[in-house]
């Protein structure tokens, strides 16, 4: 039985991510509106020293928003600083795959740093956000998911995914808790008249360091590869 539950979620996960490439390469005239300038508004991007933060921190700043980043290096964050500042003068932070571990307050690694690191720095910035959101601008909760989360399962009996260890559930239960909070949030704070939104964005398959616990055979396609199908950031 123990297993079956490894294998499926591995199962699963790369069902979706073949499919999610196949829907990149098929889809790639697709093109965003242009994003107007957003002088005076604040932004706080988490995970923003790297990959798919860092470019949102960037983009953002280049649209003359005022960008807050963190992260959990402090180096690496006022590197990024630097680094947008000579270039151009959202909650992305994330772990995929990693081997069983647990935080520091002793949660399973994806668990604790894709849902409930997000969870907390939501709530602690929630009255912030209620605050400055306007009939004519809401406040915005953006939170980077993933398609993953359809393979996902919530085991509420086993949050920790101790019974059976899946890296691979466990990061698709870590992104469909983040699906499901942020469509509960949008519940409650539309029930209480709220100028806020809440936001689920799938960035898609993005070729960034995310991939490092990916096991070798993986690696090794995706840097054979991933300059043909995934997205670069």
């Amino acid at each position: 039985m123990c297993l079956l539950d490894y294998l499926l979620p591995v199962l699963k996960n790369y069902f979706i991510a073949v499919k999610v490439v196949l829907q990149q390469l098929f889809y790639r005239s697709f093109i965003l509106p242009d994003l107007p300038r957003q002088d005076g508004k604040v932004a706080f991007v988490t995970g923003g020293s790297r990959g798919i933060g860092y470019y949102t921190a960037k983009h953002l700043a280049k649209h003359g928003m005022h960008v807050i980043i963190a992260g959990n290096n402090e180096a690496d964050g006022n590197e990024a600083v630097r680094r947008i500042q000579q270039d151009t003068l959202n909650e992305k932070a994330g772990v995929m795959l990693v081997p069983e571990s647990r935080t520091e307050d002793g949660f399973e690694t994806h668990f604790g740093l894709n849902y409930l690191g997000h969870f907390l720095l939501t709530n602690l910035l929630l009255d912030t956000l209620r605050k400055s959101g306007t009939c004519n601008f809401n406040s915005r909760i953006v939170t980077v998911s993933s398609a993953t989360h359809f393979a996902g399962e919530l085991n509420l009996d086993d949050l920790q995914t101790s019974r059976c260890y899946s890296s691979h559930g466990a990061y698709a239960q870590s992104k469909l808790a983040l699906v499901l909070y942020t469509y509960y949030l949008q519940h409650q704070l539309t029930a209480g008249g709220c100028y806020v939104t809440t936001n689920a964005v799938d960035p898609g398959v993005v070729n960034t360091d995310l991939y490092q616990h990916v096991s070798w055979p993986g690696r090794f396609v995706k840097s054979m590869t991933g300059w043909l199908f995934l997205k670069v950031s």
